[in-house]
């Protein structure tokens, strides 16, 4: 989802400064012309000349807010100051810069969509929205949002590179969920030779997730994401149209993508003669 009037931390402490003195400039010379003015016509007789703009005050207010929110951004991840680059957006202050999935590498503000597909049928079982990438921070929480949607875990997620973190994957079968997860893209893994003979003693996670993806079972199992997630992606964003949403806010955004994701199955339930 692309947004406008994104500024960086540096920025927004130049304008700042920049408008308080500018004001300052103003208000002094107005004072100054208006005193002599007083001299030779009385006091109170004619109005300032040099008056503020409208809107200055507003403007200040929301410059002071994004400075504020970037500090205590900065303060909640440790560091003692914003980074210069770091960037506020004025139009949706809960959006992110994010680097897009694909190709392409770029970044955009906006938000991180996630959702987990039932392999089978493209029905959407969880949607959520998250305001950080990559998401390889994301495999426990979606799979905790998951059980609370179903009730229930599921016996095995697939999921793709992008999620791939020991830490995330370790937490998630300590859960009892089989993670398939190849540390690479999967058009690397699938067209690399499956693995044989005994795993090593000190197996390498990389190496433990590696042979479980690329071994025939995994194979056989992975290959389900070509049919349920990958798809599902491919008729919202290009069938349907989702390129950027139209309200602002992480639970607005949040709550518009969950009605994206009830239309999608709703006309899977459809297709299948269920509604």
């Amino acid at each position: 989802m692309h947004l406008i009037k994104s500024k960086t931390y540096q920025k927004i402490r130049k304008e700042e400064s920049d408008l308080r003195r500018i004001a300052h400039d103003i208000l002094r010379e107005a004072a100054r012309v208006d005193e002599e003015e007083d001299k030779l016509y009385g006091p109170d007789k004619n109005p300032l000349l040099h008056p503020l703009p409208p809107d200055w005050k507003e403007r200040l207010k929301k410059l002071k807010e994004g400075r504020k929110a970037l500090e205590e951004r900065a303060t909640k991840k440790g560091e003692a100051k914003p980074q210069d680059t770091a960037q506020y957006n004025f139009t949706d202050p809960d959006s992110r810069i994010l680097q897009e999935s694909g190709n392409k590498g770029g970044y955009i503000q906006g938000y991180n969509a996630q959702a987990a597909v039932d392999a089978k049928s493209q029905v959407i079982v969880m949607a959520a929205i998250t305001q950080t990438n990559p998401d390889s921070q994301h495999l426990l929480p979606m799979v905790e949002e998951l059980e609370r949607e179903l009730g229930e875990l599921p016996r095995k997620v697939l999921v793709d590179a992008g999620y791939f973190s020991e830490l995330q994957i370790r937490a998630v079968e300590a859960m009892g969920v089989k993670v398939f997860c190849p540390p690479e893209p999967w058009r690397v893994a699938e067209s690399a030779p499956c693995p044989r003979g005994r795993p090593p003693i000190k197996e390498r996670f990389t190496q433990l997730m590696r042979r479980r993806t690329r071994s025939v079972r995994g194979r056989a199992d992975y290959r389900w994401r070509k049919v349920s997630i990958e798809p599902t992606f491919g008729q919202i964003k290009q069938g349907r149209g989702l390129r950027q949403f139209l309200l602002r806010g992480v639970e607005k955004v949040g709550a518009e993508w969950k009605l994206w994701c009830l239309g999608h199955n709703l006309r899977k339930l459809h297709a299948a003669g269920w509604v």
